[in-house]
């Protein structure tokens, strides 16, 4: 009997590669209303914390518009304030959208200018 060689493939990064976020909405135990939570970017969870993000979501199939305001630690997490599955599916698109284009705002944050962009800016200085 020949015992197989049993090692890790050279592919493996040892990290899970779910993709960034669930499938679908959660529902937590102690209420009926199904939730959002979503993990931040290792890159930029010291510059979003203790900030506050509101999201806005519009209403839809009768349900009414909700703005929610999220104070982020290490992941986001907030009530989709719905219970239908189809429309947390909707708030939950809208919210990914929204947390994206906000970290994509964190990440290219203001950078200094130099000299001839300062003058370039300025106009023409008139001097009486």
């Amino acid at each position: 009997m020949k015992i197989r060689d049993f090692r890790v493939a050279h592919w493996y990064t040892g990290a899970a590669h779910n993709g960034p976020s669930h499938a679908r909405p959660v529902r937590r135990r102690d209420t009926s209303f199904l939730s959002f939570r979503a993990r931040i970017p290792a890159d930029i969870v010291d510059a979003t914390k203790g900030q506050a993000i509101a999201l806005a979501f519009p209403a839809e199939a009768g349900e009414p518009e909700h703005v929610a305001l999220v104070r982020p630690g290490r992941e986001v997490k907030f009530s989709l304030r719905i219970r239908n599955p189809a429309v947390a599916k909707s708030r939950r698109g809208i919210a990914l959208a929204q947390l994206e284009t906000r970290w994509n705002a964190i990440r290219s944050s203001p950078k200094p200018l130099t000299h001839r962009q300062i003058i370039a800016l300025s106009g023409e200085v008139c001097w009486p």
